[in-house]
């Protein structure tokens, strides 16, 4: 504990760490529980670096014994925080198409820390994108997944309609090119975590009875075509 302090003392004994007065507005002194910082003011001008250090059982959340965080224009540029330890949450684990947003890079996260998520283009997620830290584990959050890019001129067996877009979990029924002789057969087309999946083509009935699982036979249609997530 003495080291840490003695290392804190000569990380702000050194001069040049406050600015000159400038017109930017000043920022008023932050809140620190379980820690302690130096220079101690009311006010801080713009450009000042404010160093800062924590009791034990706390740490800053970035690595290191000790923070920093500079005024800008009447701004911390991170506010000053003592986490403690016992039930901190480490880097948030990595979602698979996904980055989290409105976050500073850190370490360390308290619990009750709640992070926001977005998936990447072309994927979506079900239901909220968050995670939170919770007596040091991450909340699991929803996965973000690709939709599917279904191309029916690749398909000889299908009347061709265009390129679709098949959704994530969702089905659609397109209509066989043996419609001519036999009226009401389709295949059904599946999306599932980014990859296109075809029934053979079967009679609406058969469908509905849930009988028609198999897949649709593309090597004797002479493709072979998992298709493309969007």
């Amino acid at each position: 504990m003495f080291i840490r302090y003695l290392g804190f003392a000569l990380l702000v004994g050194f001069p040049g760490v406050l600015h000159a007065q400038s017109p930017e507005q000043s920022c008023t002194a932050p809140t620190l529980e379980g820690g302690f910082y130096a220079p101690k003011q009311q006010t801080y001008s713009h450009g000042t670096k404010l160093s800062y250090a924590c009791h034990d059982g706390r740490r800053p959340p970035v690595s290191g014994w000790w923070g920093t965080s500079t005024c800008l224009n009447g701004k911390w540029s991170r506010q000053p925080e003592c986490v403690e330890t016992i039930n901190a949450c480490f880097e948030p684990p990595k979602i698979p198409h996904a980055v989290i947003i409105d976050q500073e890079y850190q370490e360390l996260f308290a619990t009750g820390s709640r992070l926001r998520y977005e998936c990447e283009d072309g994927n979506r997620a079900d239901t909220q994108q968050f995670i939170e830290c919770a007596a040091g584990m991450w909340s699991v959050g929803s996965s973000c997944t690709a939709d599917c890019r279904f191309d029916t001129t690749k398909y000889p067996k299908l009347i061709p309609d265009g390129v679709k877009v098949v959704r994530q979990g969702e089905d659609l029924k397109q209509e066989c090119v043996t419609k001519q002789w036999t009226p009401d057969e389709i295949s059904v087309v599946s999306c599932i975590n980014g990859t296109l999946s075809l029934t053979k083509c079967c009679y609406r009935p058969t469908i509905k009875a849930g009988a028609c699982t198999e897949p649709m036979d593309t090597q004797e249609d002479g493709v072979f075509d998992l298709a493309l997530a969007v």
